[in-house]
């Protein structure tokens, strides 16, 4: 679906975990972390899945680079919020001032961009089908968000705007 989605938009970025092998957020680290080991720097696991098509992504933006610090937000590369990924300034360069989102994880990484987006002044809409939580109560994150003013909204609402939209154009 996210190929799909891909080709309705201009900007299509995305976001990436790259750990080094004994980050903090491992569970095999002896500060208990709380996640299986994961998204280890020029690792196969730091890869895109095959199925996803990457030829649109004109930028990746690297989280959770710092050993010490976990990071689940797009935004910032640390939860105390002092180290940017680059993100904000390359959204503000462009001038967009919306976003769509999907990706892994709703109840973690989707969660926490989409709280910093509005919190930087960005209007945010989350494609509800686009995304998957690790948790089973998916509903409880979007009512949380929606009361944040985070718009809601399904791929088959894009494909067919997009339809009308080509249809106006027409003569």
């Amino acid at each position: 679906m996210i190929n799909q989605l891909q080709n309705y938009f201009k900007n299509v970025l995305a976001t990436k975990d790259w750990h080094c092998k004994n980050h903090v957020s491992f569970s095999s680290n002896k500060n208990g972390g709380i996640w299986p080991i994961h998204c280890v720097k020029n690792t196969w696991g730091s890869r895109f899945p095959n199925s996803l098509n990457t030829k649109r992504i004109k930028k990746v933006f690297f989280k959770g680079k710092s050993r010490y610090y976990d990071s689940y937000s797009g935004f910032y590369d640390n939860y105390i919020k002092t180290k940017q990924t680059g993100l904000q300034f390359y959204l503000k360069k462009k001038s967009i001032n919306t976003l769509f989102i999907a990706g892994l994880a709703l109840d973690f990484c989707v969660k926490e961009t989409i709280f910093d987006a509005i919190n930087l002044g960005f209007q945010v809409y989350l494609i509800i089908d686009a995304t998957k939580s690790i948790t089973t109560n998916p509903e409880l994150i979007i009512h949380k968000l929606k009361k944040l003013n985070v718009l809601t909204c399904f791929s088959k609402d894009i494909f067919e705007s997009q339809s009308k939209l080509n249809q106006k154009k027409m003569p």
